[in-house]
């Protein structure tokens, strides 16, 4: 265990080490408009016969630095808002100074952030597409889920979970994986204001910098610089479903910004309601079926607080501190009728009332801090964790058989799921010579969970404690890893490949068995993505990537729950990790996108179904299988007209599954996403969501289409700081979760229905002392307030 650990730190150490000392020519200087202010985070490119051959930002100050510069000739391009706005032609034979002055003619593309149709908003830099929010429609009145929906490549499915070509992605803010998930995940991101979003970047897979359970795309938030003053934003909603249905949201932001210091806030409140229907079928070869016929009432709330500060004392360091809490609740009532049929018997019927839920207290507190090694973008960077999950999932499940009042039942199931978690981390950025990029860094994580499960029956009129369910486990986590990464950009080719070490220890003891169960593995994990770009927005990438998926803890966890007399759901102690080998080749011109892809997953994780001799059906998550995956994706972002963006993505995809029990399946779909903004006026706008999933194999499932369509009307009143927001969702009633899941002995049938039409009103006000953003502040690694 020593030597590889041992191993993994010599590794990093080894790249730290390394440092190009030859050869590097600098360009640099401070770019001012026509009356000497500066021009904050302009794009500087170097061209060579119209390749890009280097590239980078202004500081809040004007002043940039371009490194790694061979000698020859080049042409210098100056851009904001991805508008050309000076140029000139040099040749570089030796470290240069070049201040620039920004003509008066080019102030019209330095007035703010009111944007025209001819600006532009998207870029490709590296292995990541930039879609810079602060300058698009979506930087005032949306919140973080709302932009994500409506970004290039990206779309938000009905539960909230942000898919990638229509695949889930690893979300992260600031280059960090958020510690929350669920409802206090939701409630994070609804509270985070498209005003405080600089940019997001989007992955089509990961890197080595990123945990190795990232597989697929990844989706960066990264959060702007603060302001020097006072600034607030107050916001409430309300949806409509039906009377005493419906879902409200309020949050109030406020924000303090110095020299340098700067302080937020953020507190959240929410609080749904929805109903909805469900039916199942299990269906056997032997000509038995079990149907059920189920309607729900769902309730969850809500509420959050996140605050933090920011410290500057200089323009190399940073000192960063947050703290969030939320307190959540989530209540399942199902009411329902089953029925098991059996061949030349009678049929056997129940009535279920079934009560579910949980109750949650998260808390975490982060610590950062960031030093710039030098002026040319290296720097050092440390973060630390520490947080608690507190969970009391409950089950009340009563079961009556009208012709055999002797088989009635009522069950509780009483949890109390305490995790305790921290992490340290530390990351080194190194820019050299020659457009060479070093990055490299450890982490190590720690997670201690305990669990208790107390199950009760019934039985005249005393609750028994029913020994046979009754749990009691711990489970400890430990993951130390590092990764190093090279990148180098030369004329138009593009480099970057990475290598992560991770490794896992997992221990958990059953303390009513007193039986231990352990897992222990280290696994590499290398990364490669290439580009060409043969003119400045045409190229061609080619990438792959190997990740893990370890089981969680809720599967890893020895518990046994009751849904009714014939369905159980089971843990599964003895789950191994999965992997995922992931390549693609992509093709990019302007405006548009062609990913060809290829995915195999081996020994997935699947919950699945499996039957006993009496009938009862249990739901257990199990290595199931293997998972084949290929097909091609397009997207379009762009504008159609000067009033009219869309962003449309659609592919064509062939999935393949073989099971463990000896089931295949396999066949072909397609997806298409579409959303259109339309600009009436400078204060109106109409947004068009278009969401459609043909029918589709996922392992061992055949999910049946998904459409939904959404209108959005949005009103703005600059001088009132007021902006509000009308939303039609799923106009067409048409949205429904059903599928058909094949198994060796039998096939299961789920079909559910909520309220989805529905219609929602929101308003937004914001008010400061006026005072404008601090220019001379540092704000590059401000980024960091956000990092969870």
């Amino acid at each position: 265990m020593m030597s590889k650990q041992t191993a993994l730190v010599t590794m990093v150490l080894v790249m730290c080490c390394w440092h190009t000392v030859s050869g590097q020519l600098r360009i640099s200087g401070r770019i001012t408009d026509s009356t000497f202010h500066p021009v904050a985070y302009a794009t500087v490119e170097l061209l060579q016969d119209s390749i890009p051959a280097h590239s980078g930002f202004a500081d809040s100050t004007g002043s940039y630095l371009l490194a790694g510069i061979a000698p020859g000739k080049y042409r210098q391009v100056v851009k904001y808002l991805g508008s050309n706005i000076w140029e000139q032609t040099l040749f570089i034979n030796r470290d240069t100074v070049t201040d620039i002055r920004i003509p008066s003619n080019a102030g019209k593309y330095l007035s703010g952030v009111t944007i025209t149709a001819n600006k532009k908003l998207i870029e490709q830099l590296g292995d990541k597409l930039i879609f810079h929010v602060e300058n698009s429609p979506l930087s005032k009145g949306f919140n973080a889920v709302e932009v994500l929906q409506r970004s290039p490549k990206l779309t938000v499915g009905p539960d909230g979970e942000v898919l990638l070509a229509n695949r889930s992605v690893t979300l992260l803010i600031n280059g960090r994986k958020p510690t929350l998930q669920g409802a206090a995940l939701a409630s994070f991101l609804a509270g985070l204001n498209a005003e405080d979003i600089k940019r997001i970047e989007i992955q089509n897979s990961a890197s080595a910098e990123q945990d190795a359970t990232a597989g697929g795309g990844v989706v960066n938030i990264i959060v702007k610089k603060k302001l020097n003053g006072f600034k607030g934003i107050a916001k409430s909603s309300y949806l409509f479903r039906k009377q005493d249905y419906g879902t409200y949201n309020g949050s109030l932001s406020l924000n303090y910004g110095s020299e340098k210091l700067g302080l937020y806030s953020v507190f959240g409140y929410s609080d749904n309601k929805d109903l909805g229907k469900t039916n199942g079928k299990f269906a056997y070869q032997s000509g038995v079926t079990n149907t059920n016929t189920e309607s729900f009432d769902q309730t969850d709330n809500s509420i959050d607080l996140r605050t933090g500060l920011v410290y500057y004392p200089n323009k190399r360091n940073e000192f960063g501190i947050e703290g969030y809490i939320n307190r959540n609740s989530f209540n399942f009532d199902e009411q329902g009728t089953q029925q098991l049929s059996v061949k030349n018997t009678a049929p056997v019927n129940s009535n279920i009332h079934s009560i579910s839920g949980l109750k949650n207290k998260p808390w975490y507190v982060t610590l950062n801090y960031g030093y710039k090694t030098d002026s040319s973008g290296s720097s050092i960077q440390f973060i630390g964790d520490l947080g608690r999950e507190n969970s009391r999932p409950f089950n009340d499940v009563q079961t009556y058989y009208p012709d055999d009042p002797v088989r009635n039942s009522h069950y509780q199931y009483r949890t109390t799921a305490l995790s305790d978690y921290f992490t340290i981390q530390a990351d080194w950025t190194q820019q050299c010579s020659h457009g060479i990029q070093l990055q490299a860094g450890l982490k190590y994580g720690k997670v201690k969970r305990s669990n208790v499960v107390i199950p009760q029956f019934l039985e005249n009129n005393q609750w028994i404690i029913d020994e046979n369910q009754h749990q009691d486990f711990d489970n400890n986590e430990g993951i130390f890893a590092g990764y190093g990464t090279l990148s180098k950009q030369w004329k138009q080719h593009f480099l970057k490949a990475g290598l992560r070490a991770e490794n896992t220890s997992v221990k958990g003891f059953n303390r009513r068995n007193n039986k231990d169960v352990s897992q222990r593995y280290t696994q590499l994990f290398p990364s490669l993505f290439y580009k060409y770009n043969w003119q400045q927005d045409k190229g061609f990438s080619a990438s792959y990537k190997r990740s893990i998926t370890r089981p969680s803890f809720a599967d890893l966890n020895p518990y046994t729950v009751k849904q009714n007399d014939y369905l159980y759901q089971i843990g599964n102690p003895y789950l191994q990790p999965y992997y995922m080998d992931m390549a693609e080749l992509s093709l990019d011109i302007p405006s548009q996108s062609f990913t060809l892809f290829g995915r195999k997953t081996v020994n997935i994780i699947q919950g699945a179904y499996f039957t006993d001799n009496n009938l009862v059906n249990y739901f257990q998550p199990q290595n199931f299988g293997n998972f084949y995956e290929t097909g091609i994706d397009h997207n379009y972002s762009g504008d159609l007209a000067k009033w009219c963006y869309a962003s449309v993505s659609t592919g064509v995809f062939y999935n393949s599954f073989e099971a463990v029990d000896g089931v295949k399946t396999a066949g072909i779909s397609f997806y298409n996403n579409i959303y259109l903004h339309f600009s009436l006026s400078k204060t109106w706008s109409v947004d068009l969501f278009n969401n459609y999933q043909h029918r589709y194999r996922n392992k061992n499932l055949l999910g049946e289409p998904k459409y939904k369509t959404d209108v959005v009307l949005k009103k703005s009143f600059p001088q009132a700081g007021l902006i509000c927001m009308l939303r039609a969702n799923d106009i067409f009633n048409t949205r429904i979760d059903e599928n058909l899941s094949y198994y060796k002995d039998f096939t299961s049938y789920f079909y559910m229905k909520r309220l989805t039409r529905s219609i929602s009103f929101s308003i937004q006000y914001t008010f400061d002392n006026k005072k404008k953003v601090n220019t001379d502040r540092v704000s590059s690694q401000n980024e960091s307030r956000q990092r969870l």
